[in-house]
């Protein structure tokens, strides 16, 4: 194999590994000297005592080969002492014995042995078998070595790893932290939209309050002195039929009159309308296209679903402003000749669509507060829970959806 060639030749070409003989025979000592000498540094040693201190010295041999009858302690007993010490225990030991005995040769491996070779013995089996143990140490240390380097590697590893946990853990604490800060943050902000969106809706009804209170004086005090100063001017204009020139000025004032009247009429209803109170959001959408019909030029397409929701008080005249500001800046703004009104429902929502094919509008101009017509209808629908959207682009139109959810028990 590969392996054990480059190990062999390393061995062959580098007297860095060590053997000890021990055997009390001195002429045995010679013998495995003479065949080991020209590849290791070959150690020796007479006796079991002997062979104990010379590897206890801090130049431990690499391999032992060890006779087992020795006059003072065993080859066995050796090799036990040497595997029960950690200093120690690594070492191969190659039992080298004349007893062939299938006991000794269990003996020797018990007490920790590698390998069990009987006297006498052949020199190139002997180097190979050296050879092989040799090769199987240094492999070994090697693996040992590589195991404390992976062992330090892991530890690094593991080391840094529950570091970056526990940043990993400051962050989502930090975080956890910081989310509920937000979420805080979120709870006050949408306390204090919904205080000012019913601070909204009390401004607005308050305002509502002053529009019916003006608008009754208009009809009832203004419109009734108007019509006072028209009678009387009827009966002058009869008592002076003989001066022409007077009754004409008189009927140009008469003509005046009526304009006013209409006017103030007109403001009256746009202030208040009427039929809102009387028969309700749906009637009074009807009315007020017809009016835009009659007085604008453009013509307003409205679809009303069939079986509409009744609504709460407070949500028609929400709808039914909005629907007047949209319409006044179509009229002022797009130059459009045709817009569509479509209101359907569906579920427990009302869908209002307000469409026309104008000049349209510029993106910047819809989210833009300075836009206080938009701003205004948005915050009309966001005060009844509301939803508002509006969409166009220059040459295109323009289009408003506003979807109002209502309750399927005001309507059973």
């Amino acid at each position: 194999m590969l392996i054990n060639e480059n190990v062999l030749h390393m061995i062959e070409e580098n007297k860095n590994y060590s053997v000890l003989i021990v055997d009390d025979s001195p002429e045995n000592i010679d013998i495995l000297h003479e065949i080991l000498k020209n590849k290791f540094r070959v150690k020796a040693a007479v006796n079991g005592n002997q062979a104990l201190h010379v590897v206890g010295l801090d130049d431990k041999p690499d391999i032992i080969l060890l006779d087992v009858m020795m006059p003072d302690l065993s080859g066995f007993d050796v090799c036990t002492k040497l595997k029960s010490d950690e200093k120690t225990r690594d070492i191969p030991v190659i039992f080298l014995t004349v007893s062939a005995s299938a006991d000794d040769i269990v003996k020797g491996f018990e007490s920790g042995g590698v390998d069990y070779i009987t006297k006498p013995f052949n020199a190139v089996e002997l180097l190979s078998r050296v050879n092989t143990h040799l090769q199987l140490k240094i492999a070994t240390d090697s693996m040992k070595s590589q195991n404390v380097t992976l062992e330090k590697m892991v530890s690094a590893r593991t080391e840094l790893l529950q570091e970056n946990i526990q940043l990993l853990h400051n962050t989502v604490q930090e975080k956890d932290a910081l989310l509920e800060k937000v979420r805080q943050m979120e709870k006050r902000l949408r306390k204090s939209l919904k205080i000012a969106n019913r601070l909204y809706g009390k401004v607005q009804s308050i305002q509502e309050d002053e529009r019916k209170k003006i608008s009754m004086d208009l009809h009832d005090e203004l419109g009734q002195s108007l019509t006072a100063i028209k009678l009387k001017l009827f009966q002058l204009k009869n008592q002076l039929e003989t001066n022409t020139e007077l009754n004409d000025k008189i009927g140009s004032i008469l003509v005046m009159a009526d304009d006013t009247i209409k006017a103030t009429q007109r403001i009256s209803r746009q202030l208040r309308p009427d039929i809102l109170d009387n028969l309700g959001f749906y009637e009074a959408v009807k009315s007020y296209c017809r009016t835009i019909d009659e007085s604008s030029g453009m013509h307003i397409d409205l679809v009303i679903q069939a079986d509409p929701p009744t609504l709460a008080p407070e949500t028609e005249l929400c709808l039914y402003r909005v629907i007047q500001e949209a319409v006044t800046n179509i009229i002022r703004h797009s130059n459009a000749k045709k817009a569509d009104i479509h209101i359907t429902h569906e579920g427990n929502a009302l869908r209002v669509t307000i469409r026309d094919y104008g000049a349209g509008i510029d993106r910047q101009m819809i989210n833009n507060s300075a836009s206080l017509g938009i701003f205004g209808m948005k915050k009309r629908i966001h005060a009844i829970h509301g939803g508002f959207r509006i969409r166009g682009a220059a040459g295109k139109g323009t289009k408003i959806s506003i979807l109002i959810p209502f309750s399927r028990k005001q309507n059973d």
